[in-house]
């Protein structure tokens, strides 16, 4: 099978991965002075995104919603280190991911600045590959153990939240997730998502993500070679039938006959 549909595509390596991996975002104006952190992390299992400017951090960032992010102030000019810092931090889409800040040399009110505004961790000084990544894996864990933590109920922590579970679930197509498994990525009690995602959307996450297979199936119906048999499988159909029957039932018609509608 295409496996281009079933993966994330990394630009460092040049490679497909595997997309259930912690995915961990870094930016830096100079990539290569954190070359052997970056080898480090992808030879334990990570996956990498890395960006050379602000612009470039918050797109990946927002679109891709990373576990943790990681900034390197190192060769960064003063007045500009925090202009990316508060634009994620002031984000719905990405107030809430863990941010680990990188400076070999700082002074304590910029720690402070960090640490009061929303930053996970402020690693400063001669630090080594070892003590980063221990620290990368506490915020990680820490933030894999909410489960049991009730959603909160401002709207904006919703609509991110809700955000969330769409991208999830839009990366996940061809293997849903259960309830379950939801839930814990997320951070969030199972029935607490069920119900948030519902009053929100006006449907079930499993209704929402049926669609979400279905107008997907259309694009590459449209735009790709695929046989039937192959994109049902794509998105995550156990039979050819069973995504003729939802296919026909959604769009009025089998998706052999959506196919040369469009040729």
């Amino acid at each position: 099978m295409n496996q281009t549909y079933k993966s994330i595509w990394c630009e460092r390596t040049g490679n497909y991965i595997n997309s259930n991996s912690q995915h961990i975002l870094i930016v830096s104006v100079c990539q290569s002075s954190l070359s052997a952190l970056c080898d480090s992390l992808e030879a334990q299992g990570f996956h990498l995104s890395t960006a050379q400017n602000n612009v470039k951090g918050y797109e990946c960032a927002a679109t891709q919603c990373p576990n943790l992010i990681v900034l390197d102030f190192n060769m960064t000019e003063s007045r500009n280190r925090f202009e990316l810092f508060d634009i994620l931090r002031s984000s719905l889409l990405t107030k809430y991911i863990p941010i680990i800040i990188l400076c070999k040399s700082s002074d304590l009110q910029t720690r402070l600045h960090a640490l009061q505004h929303g930053a996970s961790d402020f690693i400063y000084g001669q630090y080594t590959i070892e003590e980063v990544v221990a620290r990368m894996n506490i915020h990680l864990s820490y933030a894999r153990q909410k489960v049991h933590q009730t959603l909160p109920l401002q709207k904006e922590n919703r609509e991110a939240t809700i955000n969330r579970i769409k991208l999830y679930l839009s990366e996940h197509l061809n293997d849903p997730p259960t309830l379950d498994q939801l839930a814990s990525e997320l951070g969030v009690h199972k029935k607490k998502l069920a119900r948030v995602f519902q009053a929100h959307m006006h449907e079930t996450i499993y209704e929402y993500l049926s669609r979400l297979r279905l107008d997907y199936s259309q694009v590459l119906l449209r735009e790709t070679q695929l046989s039937i048999t192959d994109i049902a499988e794509e998105i995550g159909f156990t039979s050819l039938s069973a995504f003729t029957s939802s296919f026909s039932k959604q769009y009025g018609m089998p998706p052999t006959a959506y196919r040369k509608t469009m040729s």
